[in-house]
């Protein structure tokens, strides 16, 4: 019996342990999440489509991270408003798009800036015009094997045989009598 208890008492420490630990990493966690606002300036900018990029995705522009994605809300049309924070030395010109992009194949969503030509830039709090939505990957799956498809019917259809022209009596020459040859008689 006392060997029981004593595992009994063991577990019991470990369980309170394991939960403590838990806490205190729930908690430092959480202390340190949303709290602190980078320096910056925001940015909005509307999409039909945002598959996949998430609070904290990176905001880029020619390949360098300069900001984040902070916000996230639905406008009157049930539009995608997300709210870029970008680095305070950065000044973008009114026509700069915003296109949401995957690193490779099936990494993480991002945002990348592409500056326009407009003398005017952005102030701060203003609102990317132009953006391009999120492609899915099963959108593009789809459009990847119909072409296969179309394109296989196509071969398909270069490979069979061409049907025979329509015969029609009239428009063959009359035909003659192929000549006989008698064998071992002369004439």
């Amino acid at each position: 019996m006392p060997l029981m208890r004593s595992n009994r008492s063991i577990e019991a420490w470990t369980g309170a342990a394991v939960i403590l630990t838990g806490a205190l990493l729930l908690g430092y966690v959480n202390s340190g999440t949303g709290k602190k606002e980078a320096p910056g300036y925001d940015l909005r900018a509307t999409f039909k489509r945002t598959n996949g990029l998430g609070y904290g995705a990176e905001v880029r522009m020619s390949g360098m991270v300069i900001g984040r994605v902070t916000g996230y809300r639905l406008d009157e049309s049930y539009r995608s408003v997300v709210t870029l924070r970008l680095n305070p030395d950065i000044a973008l010109p009114k026509d700069t798009a915003a296109l949401i992009h995957t690193d490779g194949l099936l990494g993480a969503k991002y945002i990348e800036l592409q500056p326009g030509g407009d003398d005017a830039n952005i102030k701060p709090g203003g609102s990317l015009v132009y953006t391009q939505d999120s492609l899915d990957l099963v959108d593009l799956l789809e459009k990847i094997v119909a072409m296969a498809k179309a394109r296989r019917a196509e071969f398909a259809k270069s490979l069979a045989p061409a049907p025979p022209p329509p015969s029609s009596e009239s428009s063959d020459p009359p035909s003659t009598p192929a000549p006989t040859l008698l064998l071992g008689r002369s004439p």
